[in-house]
């Protein structure tokens, strides 16, 4: 019911029987990914494509695919990034019911897009911080993979246990 008027599902189903049995995979085995298909029918288009299936994607291709994603005002770059996020979680999950990815490749492969995703954020919200509060010059900071992200252990459920590290020069006491 939420896909565009304009797309022609069972002519899709008739033209590729082998969509329908991998829709039938997603929404009969993994219900959290049928939850998303539900929500995001777009995502068909990208289930459609033969590399979506193939294999996982690198870390630099997925650091370009969220640079791609993530632009824009600093509401847009979150927007992209979460969007970026789910659809990248969404692909390992379908390459693991399909049996393309191993299980043993899905906690780096999640992982990578967790890195990705901070990696790529942290230069946007280091700016919008610094615009209402200023930098301090001299100062350092880091950003350290607690948990299931730091063992690369991840799964599609996993949160983000992650410590914010500075260091101010001596001296210095405000922005």
């Amino acid at each position: 019911s939420n896909l565009p008027s304009g797309v022609q599902l069972f002519s899709l189903f008739l033209a590729r029987p082998h969509f329908l049995d991998l829709l039938a995979k997603i929404v009969g085995s993994a219900p959290r990914l049928a939850t998303y298909l539900a929500r995001h029918p777009s995502i068909l288009d990208a289930l459609l494509d033969a590399e979506f299936l193939s294999r996982l994607p690198s870390r630099a291709e997925l650091d370009a695919q969220f640079a791609a994603t993530a632009t824009g005002s600093y509401e847009d770059v979150l927007d992209g990034a979460r969007r970026f996020a789910r659809e990248a979680v969404f692909r390992v999950g379908v390459q693991i019911v399909e049996g393309v990815a191993k299980a043993d490749a899905a906690g780096p492969a999640f992982a990578n897009i967790a890195e990705c995703a901070v990696r790529g954020l942290l230069p946007e919200v280091e700016a919008a911080l610094a615009a209402s509060a200023g930098r301090v010059a001299g100062a350092g900071f880091a950003v350290v993979a607690m948990g299931k992200l730091g063992g690369r252990e991840m799964t599609a459920s996993s949160d983000l246990d992650l410590v914010f590290v500075y260091d101010v020069p001596p001296g210095i006491e405000a922005s």
